[in-house]
């Protein structure tokens, strides 16, 4: 082989060597631009993840609020199931005072409303109290009087009324 001949080869092998290290260099390019392309993709899912995150402890938050407001409706309406059990043995006036109260926008309260008594003693403290257990409480005279009314219209007992002061 010739110095001529060599030398041709050896130009189409540096052509074809530069034609590779461009092609090369793209490829390096390309690749460059999408490591930062998924560099920017991966920070904006760590910024959706944190604002995710934050979400998620607001909600757990309110979710944990909403489940102590339940627990405390839950608690009320017990004390209120205990309270219309505890009035299922009084005496037919007080009660129907208060069902009418309730339904005449009058306000009226019973001495055991304010009364709690451990287990146990409730029958002593009943015995004690006897019918001063039932005994209501009035906002105001025109009330007392009102619901006095009532019962004697409806012939619906009597019961003893207290007027706040």
């Amino acid at each position: 082989m010739s110095l001529q001949e060599q030398e041709s080869e050896i130009r189409v092998e540096l052509e074809t060597r530069k034609q590779e290290s461009s092609e090369l260099a793209q490829k390096l390019e390309d690749r460059t631009l999408a490591r930062n392309s998924a560099r920017e993709a991966l920070e904006s899912k760590k910024a959706e993840l944190s604002q995710l995150e934050s979400e998620a402890k607001v909600r757990r938050q309110e979710r944990d609020q909403a489940l102590k407001q339940l627990t405390s409706l839950s608690s009320r309406l017990r004390s209120l199931e205990e309270l219309e059990k505890a009035r299922e043995g009084m005496a037919n006036g007080p009660k129907k005072i208060l069902d009418w109260s309730s339904e005449n926008g009058k306000s009226f309260a019973v001495l055991s409303d304010f009364i709690e008594v451990e287990n146990g003693y409730d029958s002593a403290v009943e015995a004690v109290l006897g019918h001063a257990f039932e005994r209501l409480y009035a906002q105001d005279a025109t009330a007392a009087f009102a619901a006095l009314q009532f019962l004697r219209e409806n012939d619906a007992g009597s019961a003893a009324i207290q007027i706040a002061i």
